[in-house]
């Protein structure tokens, strides 16, 4: 949450990081609206934000990439809110396929390249990592087949508007 208000915000993640103000999407299908509601009244005691700050937030539960209705209500909220950058918690719950499964995990993905590409939006995917084991190095403790990790997504720069283009990979 603390990036996602950072960019909506345009103020430097974790006091360090630069950032260009965007509009920001929250999808949540992991916390409850209490206890998400009572995250945010903390981290904005801490640090509060414009009320005009770009950042929507939708809690919901049974939104998969993987089936035709996920798809298409995340695309309507895509279209509603115009995102610049769609942050996506936990990413276990948004698809039903086997992690282990390079195939399946290759539709969720197509699933959101094509929404990335239609709608001009980054996805931040918050996934849940291993626990630690034999090899501790960061892609190794990703959960799944490697087709979760960083090979699928295109690196990005930020146009001034906030927009992301794709640089070379």
């Amino acid at each position: 949450m603390v990036a996602a208000r950072s960019v909506a915000s345009g103020r430097a993640f974790l006091g360090h990081f630069p950032t260009v103000q965007a509009p920001v999407l929250v999808v949540d299908q992991e916390s409850h609206l209490a206890k998400l509601q009572e995250r945010l009244r903390m981290l904005d005691r801490a640090d509060p934000l414009p009320r005009d700050t770009p950042l929507d937030l939708v809690v919901t539960a049974g939104l998969y990439l993987d089936d035709a209705a996920g798809h298409a209500q995340l695309d309507a909220w895509l279209r509603q809110y115009q995102p610049a950058v769609v942050f996506l918690d936990s990413f276990t719950r948004f698809h039903r396929a086997e992690e282990n499964s390079s195939g399946g995990m290759a539709d969720v993905h197509a699933s959101l390249r094509q929404l990335g590409q239609a709608h001009g939006t980054a996805f931040v995917l918050l996934d849940h990592t291993r626990k630690r084991g034999l090899n501790n190095e960061p892609e190794e403790r990703l959960r799944g087949s490697g087709e979760k990790g960083p090979s699928w997504t295109r690196r990005s720069t930020w146009k001034p508007a906030g927009r992301p283009t794709r640089s070379s990979p």
